[in-house]
């Protein structure tokens, strides 16, 4: 190694019994920053290490900061419940038109699945929303 440049361990991030989502570590010196991106997800009562190199004049300015994302967490943790529940809701819609049209209609009938085909229509609308909007907060960190 060169007078002046360092090359530490960022630090390992553990998680409990709860998962963490997006886990980063800040390394900071008193001449530079650099940040280290773990693992999408660290799942339960498991670790990950991450490695960085940073400058530094002084090898006892570096200190690692981690964050947890825990707001972002939530929110993935939040948007993936909803996605389940969309896809639960969608499956068991199918299930319902599948068994109403395996006989015939009558005008009740037609209606009712009319109905249904709307509702699946709106499921699946809502569905890739809120897969975007997932895809979109895991980008942005």
């Amino acid at each position: 190694m060169s007078p002046g440049r360092i090359e530490i361990s960022a630090g390992k991030k553990c998680a409990g019994k709860d998962a963490v989502r997006l886990p980063v570590i800040k390394l900071e010196s008193d001449s530079t920053s650099a940040t280290v991106k773990l693992v999408d997800r660290i799942i339960p009562n498991s670790c990950q290490v991450g490695v960085a190199k940073i400058n530094a004049l002084d090898p006892d300015s570096i200190a690692p900061k981690i964050s947890t994302n825990s707001g972002v967490s939530d929110s993935i943790a939040k948007l993936e419940q909803k996605i389940d529940q969309l896809q639960t809701e969608l499956s068991d819609q199918r299930k319902t038109l599948n068994q109403l049209t395996s006989k015939k209609l009558d005008s009740a009938g037609e209606e009712q699945a009319a109905e249904i085909i709307q509702n699946i229509a709106d499921l699946r609308v809502e569905l890739l929303e809120t897969r975007a909007k997932l895809y979109g907060l895991m980008l942005l960190v």
